[in-house]
């Protein structure tokens, strides 16, 4: 008989068998299918300003509000390398810039430029699209019932190194705002 991937085990010690099973499975294929399906909605955008699904990360981020360096590493959770790297494409490309006083300053936010700006605003309403899409038959009241218990969740694991709660606050509204 073959078992399918959701049935626990009986051999196996499964102390949450409903809870733990399920979401064991349920939330890396949830983030693979929304990731998937969200840069299949993109790929035009990221094909026509020559970037990659990793950029994307950084220019969201930044359409919130300026960030350092170490600030857009904590809460992306990308190390200090590669956000280096990104960066330094997405500079050459003219899509961020940074408040650098002289080549030698330490201290700097980085933020996007308007060629960057209008990038995260067609990503920005791909998202909203696509939620609305992901959300469709699901009420208010259920939304805001599972932000909060995804925001629980958040703040268990991340017991150490920046909270969900500081970044919020470190994002104001979207600096998209300015028209071409």
């Amino acid at each position: 008989m073959q078992k399918d991937c959701v049935t626990p085990d009986p051999d196996l010690n499964h102390s949450c068998k409903s809870v733990c099973s399920n979401w064991i499975l349920l939330f890396p294929a949830l983030d693979r299918s929304v990731r998937n399906e969200m840069f299949k909605r993109c790929q035009h955008i990221l094909d026509e300003y020559g970037i990659t699904k990793l950029h994307t990360n950084y220019i969201i981020a930044l359409s919130f509000n300026s960030l350092s360096h170490k600030s857009l590493c904590e809460c992306l959770r990308i190390d200090k390398a590669n956000t280096s790297r990104a960066i330094a494409h997405l500079r050459k490309a003219g899509y961020v810039t940074d408040n650098k006083e002289s080549e030698s300053s330490r201290k700097y936010d980085l933020s996007l430029t308007d060629e960057g700006r209008k990038i995260a605003k067609k990503l920005l309403k791909m998202s909203n699209d696509a939620f609305k899409q992901y959300f469709r038959g699901i009420s208010d009241e259920e939304i805001a019932l599972l932000d909060r218990c995804l925001m629980r969740i958040y703040k268990n694991i991340d017991s150490d190194g920046v909270t969900f709660d500081e970044i919020m606050r470190r994002r104001r509204q979207p600096s998209i705002e300015k028209e071409d």
